[in-house]
C-alpha cells in the first residue's frame, strides 16, 4: 500500500519540486504532486506525498508544523476510499483520496482539513482511531547507538509498553534518530510527559505525543 499524505492549504505558487523539497526531509519521497485544474493549470491548493516507508508518514507526522513557501500548511494522512464515485479526471490515482463532492476551496484549507479525509468505507469523515493510538508517544534525538532493547527499557519505568521502535534505515540499517513507544495504559503517557528531560544512551531527547493525523 502506499505510504501517502494529503497536504492541504498550499501557496499557489509551490511546485511539485519545492513540495517534494520539503518532505524530502523527513525520508525518501517517491512521488510528490501539486494538484493543478485540468484547464488553466492553476494550482488547487493541495496536493499528494508519498513515503518509501511507513516510518518517514510518522516522521512527517510529529513535526509541529510545516512551512512551505512562507505559507503554514496542513498534513494529514490520505485515506484511500474505497468507492471510487465522484472521482475527477479518471485515470489519476490521487484522485482516489479525494472527498465526495470536494471542491478546490474546500481542499486548499478554506475548511478543517478532517473534513477533507474520507473512511475506509468511502464515507465523509476522519479517519479511523485507534484507542492505542492516544498512548503513543514519538520520541527524537535518540543516539545512533540507541537499540529497540535500551529504548523499551527506560520507558517501562512509566508503565507496561506494548510497542517500542527505534526506527531503521531499510537499507543502510542504521538508526533514523528516532521511534515509537506505545503504552497499555494513558497513564503512563501521563507520567511520562510530565517529566521535563529524558535522557536516554547519554543523550537527552525530545518526547511528545505521536498524534494521529
Amino acid at each position: 500500500m502506499p505510504y501517502r499524505l494529503f497536504v492541504g492549504g498550499l501557496a499557489f505558487a509551490t511546485s511539485d519540486d519545492t513540495l517534494k523539497a520539503h518532505f524530502d526531509q523527513f525520508g525518501l519521497v517517491t512521488d510528490a504532486i501539486v494538484m493543478r485544474d485540468g484547464v488553466s493549470r492553476r494550482s488547487r491548493g493541495f496536493g499528494f506525498v508519498t513515503y518509501a516507508d511507513l516510518s518517514c508518514v510518522e516522521y512527517a507526522l510529529a513535526q509541529p508544523e510545516h512551512i512551505i513557501d512562507g505559507r503554514r500548511v496542513e498534513a494529514k494522512r490520505a485515506v484511500p476510499r474505497t468507492d471510487r464515485e465522484g472521482n475527477h479526471g479518471p485515470g489519476n490515482p490521487h484522485d482516489s483520496y479525494r472527498l465526495h463532492g470536494m471542491d478546490a476551496g474546500q481542499a486548499a484549507g478554506m475548511f478543517p482539513p478532517e473534513a477533507l479525509l474520507t473512511t475506509p468505507s468511502g464515507s465523509p469523515g476522519v479517519a479511523e482511531f485507534s484507542p492505542l493510538a492516544a498512548n503513543k508517544l514519538f520520541v527524537g534525538g535518540l543516539h545512533y547507538e540507541t537499540r529497540d532493547s535500551t529504548f523499551r527499557a527506560y520507558f517501562e519505568q512509566f508503565g507496561p509498553v506494548l510497542a517500542a521502535d527505534v526506527m531503521f534505515n531499510r537499507e543502510t540499517h542504521k538508526s533514523r534518530g528516532f521511534g515509537f513507544v506505545t503504552f497499555e495504559h494513558p497513564e503512563s503517557v501521563g507520567h511520562v510527559l510530565r517529566v521535563s528531560h529524558h535522557t536516554i544512551g547519554g543523550k537527552v531527547v525530545e518526547v511528545k505525543r505521536a498524534v494521529p493525523r
